[in-house]
C-alpha cells in the first residue's frame, strides 16, 4: 500500500499559509495537481481552505512548470472545458482536504513551516468524537450510525485500526452502554408481559447480552435447539430455547426461558415454601436436555458441523421475578432452592436486567 504524501505549509502571514502542491494525477511529461492555501476566515471558520486544480508540464532539469496557456476569465460562450478525475485522484483530494481542515481545526495558521500527513485510519474515531464535544451532537451520532451500519464489519475494523487504545476503549464503552440501555428500555416494557414468544425473540436478538451478563465467551449458536433424546418411534427430544457456546473452549451453556410471569413458589406447609411447576419443570426441562446432549452430542456435533464439546455443560435457567416474592419467607425458599441447585443456574428476569444496569453504571464510571 503505498504511503500518503508529507504535505507541508509555510505561513505567509497572520492569516494565510500556503500548502505544498497535492499531485492527484502523474505522467511522464504532465501532471495535475491540487495548491491549496489555508485561511484564517474571520466570516466562518470552518471555510478555512481554498485552492486550485493547476496542470503541469516538465521542463529543464526535470522542473515542474504550471501551464497558463488556458484563461478562463477570457473564454468565449461558445468555448468550453473540464477537468475529470478519477476516483482514485478524488480520493487524494478527499484525504489531502480532510487533513487540511483537521490541521486548521487544532492548530490554525501557524507561523513557519509545519508538516501534515493526509487523514489516516484512526482519524475517523478522532474526527467523530472532536465533533460529539458540541451542544448538540444527537444528529451527528445517529448520521454516523447510519453510515456505520452500511458498512462491513471488516471495513469498519479496519477504519478504527490505527485508532490509539485510550479512544477505542471509550467508544467501545459507549456503544455497549448505548446497546445495554436500550436492552434495558425494551426489556422494562416486556416485564409486562406473559408472552414467552416475545421475550423468546427478544433475547435472540440480543444474544449478546447472556455473555455480557454471564461473564462468559459465549456466542449464540441457536435457538430452539435440538439436543436429542428422541426415540426410535422419532418422537420425544429435548428441545431447548437457546444453545451458546463458550467461542474459546467450545464448550456448551444451555439456556431455557419462562416468562417474568412465570410464578416461582407454591404453598408447601407451615414456612416452607416449594418450587412452583414453571421453576422445578424449568429445571428438569435443562437436566433432560443436558443429558441427552451428553449421550448423542458426537452424531449431533457432526451432523451440525459446529464445534462443540460436552464437558459437564452448564445451565441457565430465566423465570419470574423477584419481585414477585412477597415476604421474607418466600424469598428465604426461593434462595435456599436456587443456591442449592448445583447443576442449574436460575436467575430471575429483573435480575437479569438489573446486571445489566449494573453494568452500564460501571462502564459510566463516576460522575
Amino acid at each position: 500500500m503505498n504511503e500518503e504524501p508529507v504535505i507541508r505549509t509555510v505561513s505567509t502571514s497572520a492569516s494565510t499559509a500556503d500548502v505544498s502542491d497535492v499531485v492527484l494525477r502523474t505522467g511522464d511529461r504532465r501532471r495535475l495537481v491540487f495548491r491549496a492555501t489555508l485561511v484564517q476566515n474571520p466570516y466562518n471558520a470552518a471555510a478555512s481552505v481554498r485552492g486550485t486544480l493547476v496542470y503541469q508540464a516538465k521542463r529543464v532539469a526535470d522542473e515542474w512548470a504550471d501551464i497558463d496557456s488556458l484563461n478562463l476569465t477570457s473564454m468565449r460562450a461558445d468555448e468550453w472545458t473540464k477537468i475529470e478525475l478519477k476516483s482514485e485522484e478524488v480520493l487524494k483530494l478527499y484525504r489531502a482536504v480532510s487533513s487540511l481542515y483537521g490541521y486548521m481545526r487544532e492548530r490554525g495558521i501557524t507561523y513557519g513551516e509545519q508538516e501534515l500527513v493526509p487523514i489516516e485510519k484512526g482519524e475517523v474515531v478522532r474526527q467523530v468524537l472532536a465533533l460529539l464535544e458540541g451542544e448538540d451532537s444527537s444528529e451527528l451520532v445517529k448520521a454516523f450510525l447510519d453510515w456505520a451500519s452500511d458498512q462491513s464489519t471488516r471495513t469498519l475494523a479496519t477504519s478504527l485500526g490505527d485508532t490509539d487504545a485510550d479512544s477505542l476503549v471509550n467508544f467501545n464503552a459507549a456503544v455497549t452502554i448505548a446497546r445495554m440501555r436500550h436492552f434495558i428500555s425494551v426489556a422494562k416494557e416486556a416485564l409486562r408481559s406473559s408472552d414467552e414468544d416475545e421475550w423468546q425473540q427478544l433475547l435472540k436478538n440480543h444474544s449478546w447480552v447472556i455473555s455480557q451478563i454471564y461473564a462468559q465467551p459465549v456466542v449464540l449458536i441457536k435457538d430452539q435447539a435440538y439436543v436429542g433424546g428422541k426415540s426410535i418411534r422419532n418422537t420425544g427430544g429435548s428441545v431447548i430455547d437457546y444453545l451458546y457456546a463458550n467461542n474459546l473452549s467450545g464448550n456448551v451453556l444451555m439456556v431455557e426461558i419462562k416468562t417474568p410471569a412465570a410464578a416461582l413458589l407454591r404453598s408447601y406447609r407451615g414456612n416452607v415454601m416449594a418450587p412452583a411447576p414453571d421453576l422445578s419443570g424449568g429445571v428438569q426441562q435443562l437436566l433432560q436436555a443436558r443429558h441427552s446432549f451428553e449421550e448423542e452430542y458426537r452424531q449431533l456435533v457432526e451432523r451440525s458441523g459446529e464445534d462443540l464439546h460436552a464437558v459437564s455443560p452448564r445451565c441457565l435457567l430465566i423465570a419470574g421475578t423477584l419481585t414477585s416474592l412477597g415476604d421474607d419467607t418466600a424469598r428465604r425458599s426461593f434462595e435456599l432452592f436456587r443456591n442449592n441447585n448445583r447443576q442449574v443456574e436460575i436467575i430471575t428476569f429483573d435480575e437479569l436486567i438489573g446486571k445489566a444496569e449494573q453494568l452500564v453504571q460501571l462502564l459510566e464510571g463516576p460522575s
